[in-house]
């Protein structure tokens, strides 16, 4: 789990420009999934709310859908594109963004063979 006092990787965009440090909260969708309980109670408190107040609803899936799938050539060519950051958000972050870089790794050195790629790293 990333907290506001990690901070922000170097390429965060122009964030910092209009914002101080402090008031930009970095989550991880990832975390909606494996932790939602402890992802919501640091929003809460980023947002200065009783980290204990739980609104009606919690825990309910909301706007669900199935595991998405891309072409193999689009996830390759996204992969490619986004290495770099990947590489910065790896080394900033570690975690979930340390498994993303992984992947984009694997996917250039190794591309899967034309077709449909399921979007979780290593379900080809």
């Amino acid at each position: 789990m990333v907290t506001v006092e990690d901070g922000l990787p170097a390429g965060a965009g122009e964030l910092g420009t209009f914002y101080p440090e402090e008031r930009i909260f970095v989550g991880f969708l990832e975390d909606i999934h494996f932790y939602p309980e402890v992802l919501l109670g640091n929003v809460y408190r980023f947002l200065g709310v009783d980290a204990s107040f739980r609104s009606q609803g919690v825990g309910e899936r909301v706007h669900a859908r199935s595991a998405g799938r891309m072409t193999s050539d689009a996830a390759v060519d996204l992969a490619g594109l986004y290495r770099e950051e990947l590489s910065r958000l790896s080394e900033h972050f570690g975690g979930y963004a340390s498994f993303w870089f992984y992947c984009a790794e694997q996917l250039v050195a190794s591309p899967p063979k034309r077709g449909t790629y399921r979007t979780r790293c290593g379900n080809r």
